[in-house]
């Protein structure tokens, strides 16, 4: 559990991480190694700053051959600690996990850190990578809310609602995309 005041053995935790994340039958994960990954969420880019340039490097180029196999297309390589760390947080499922996931993802501020990933890509011009990070978020977010009343009822609180605020716009945004592309093929 050295890893998060270390950011060169973060770095490579959160990269072991994602691999066997990748790989789908491997990752096992428990209630430490959920703690150890939104641990490594909260990495400061300034501590990714510290990274000795021989493993960011090694790293990235191996994050850059797995998105050439498909994974992880929009995975973006700034503050690669926290953003290696997310997509693993993102390919874990609760199912997988088990119920004991959707209690300490809450109780560990998880789904707080998910919900506000929502919220700030949502506030940005929405391109396809933060669509799909949305997407998988909501995902995740379905799957720690489903017949689970405390998450469902941590999730509508949040922040003032900030979250249900949150969705509407989405929606009316995802229906103005709609209605653009329908006019679009009009004129085709």
């Amino acid at each position: 559990m050295d890893a998060p005041q270390d950011s060169n053995l973060a770095l490579c935790t959160a990269c072991l991480m994602f691999v066997y994340n990748q790989d789908r039958l491997t990752m096992d994960i428990d209630p430490n190694a959920l703690s150890l990954m939104l641990e490594l969420l909260e990495t400061r880019s300034d501590e990714c700053n510290q990274v000795e340039e021989k493993h960011r490097a090694k790293i990235q180029s191996l994050v850059e051959e797995m998105k050439n196999k498909g994974h992880a297309q929009y995975l973006k390589l700034n503050e690669i600690t926290v953003n290696i760390s997310m997509e693993t947080l993102l390919g874990l499922t609760s199912k997988r996990a088990g119920d004991w996931f959707k209690v300490e993802l809450r109780r560990m501020k998880g789904i707080d850190f998910i919900v506000n990933t929502v919220i700030r890509c949502s506030e940005k011009h929405m391109e396809k990578g933060q669509i799909v990070k949305i997407d998988r978020c909501m995902h995740v977010l379905e799957n720690v809310t489903f017949n689970n009343v405390e998450n469902q009822l941590y999730i509508v609180n949040y922040d003032e609602s900030k979250f249900i605020s949150t969705c509407i716009d989405l929606l009316i945004e995802c229906k103005q995309m709609v209605i653009k592309s329908n006019e679009s093929k009009v004129y085709l």
